[in-house]
């Protein structure tokens, strides 16, 4: 699912909890989930802002808060269009990831990530996760950095049991060189 998808689905749950139509348990990790997708959005639609031409004192005034908050908090969030890419990227990824789409997810390898990984193979690594930690069921913001010639991103996970995180290698080319999921620092 995508961010707002994610939001919509996970306010809906909490949403027929509240009226007594939904269970509180599953509504009260939607709602934990909730706080981090906000964020997210919140990210996201500063960065699509400050691509539309906004200023950093026109976000802050609409956030309330002084133009240097809101720079110090999402002046992370300017990138550059290979790095806004690759986050994208990695968001489409674990998306792909959490409906089943393995093939999808393959089809981005490099040639020597998918000459050693078939999608039925990760297909199978990711139920294996599943049984273990629950479905997935929110992801928070990614983290992008820049090494070599890569770009790296760090998306967070949270499965109905743990919390862990995708992190996502992409070559110059925009291919995927490497998959990980791994524990939270």
């Amino acid at each position: 699912m995508d961010l707002a998808a994610l939001i919509r689905h996970n306010a809906d749950l909490v949403v027929r909890a509240l009226e007594n139509e939904a269970s509180a348990r599953e509504a009260l990790v939607a709602a934990l989930s909730l706080s981090a997708l906000t964020e997210d959005a919140t990210r996201a639609l500063v960065v699509l802002a400050r691509e539309s031409g906004a200023t950093w004192a026109e976000i802050g005034e609409l956030l309330h808060v002084s133009r240097q908050a809101a720079q110090q908090r999402f002046g992370g969030a300017e990138m550059t269009e290979s790095t806004v890419a690759g986050v994208k990227q990695a968001q489409q990824v674990v998306a792909h990831l959490g409906n089943g789409e393995f093939a999808a997810v393959h089809a981005m390898f490099d040639p020597l990530m998918s000459s050693k990984l078939s999608g039925e193979e990760l297909g199978t690594v990711w139920q294996q996760l599943v049984s273990n930690l629950g479905e997935l069921t929110g992801t928070g913001a990614p983290t992008p950095a820049k090494k070599g010639g890569y770009t790296i991103v760090d998306v967070p996970l949270t499965f109905a049991e743990a919390e862990m995180k995708a992190r996502v290698t992409f070559n110059a080319d925009g291919s995927i060189g490497g998959l990980y999921i791994l524990n939270p620092e």
